[in-house]
């Protein structure tokens, strides 16, 4: 999977030479994090909120009071999450443990029962497909 950079304003082209030299893709994703934001006078808030609006991968915060946070935090979780497949799982009634399994991480999208035990629709990574596979 890609990497992704967090690039700091005011040194964006320190930082491009910088992933550069490290063998960052330049199609890898980015964050561009404005910090410092208490710094500014509430008048010019929010006319940089909005600026920051307009560009995408671009967030506003203060690292200082935590405004901004959780933005960021939600933009690196959509960079990072791994993707998800989907598959049909047949469960005898007998395999309770590995049902409770499915579960308790949150993988099932859909159930239901017939003769030959729990049907599951699940959407889950390739980790927990193994991990599933391994009990």
């Amino acid at each position: 999977s890609p990497a992704l950079a967090l690039v700091a304003v005011g040194g964006t082209a320190d930082v491009e030479a910088i992933l550069t030299s490290l063998g960052v893709a330049e199609t890898a994703p980015r964050i561009e994090v404005w910090n410092k934001i208490d710094l500014v006078p509430a008048s010019g808030r929010e006319a940089l909120a909005t600026q920051a609006a307009r560009q995408p991968g671009v967030i506003v915060l203060s690292a200082l009071t935590g405004e901004g946070i959780d933005p960021l935090l939600a933009a690196i979780s959509e960079h990072i999450r791994e993707p998800l497949t989907e598959d049909e799982i047949v469960l005898p009634f007998a395999q309770g443990r590995a049902r409770a399994w499915l579960h308790e991480a949150g993988v099932v999208r859909a159930e239901h029962e017939d003769e030959r035990g729990h049907i599951l629709r699940v959407a889950w990574t390739a980790r927990q497909k193994a991990r599933f596979a391994t009990l």
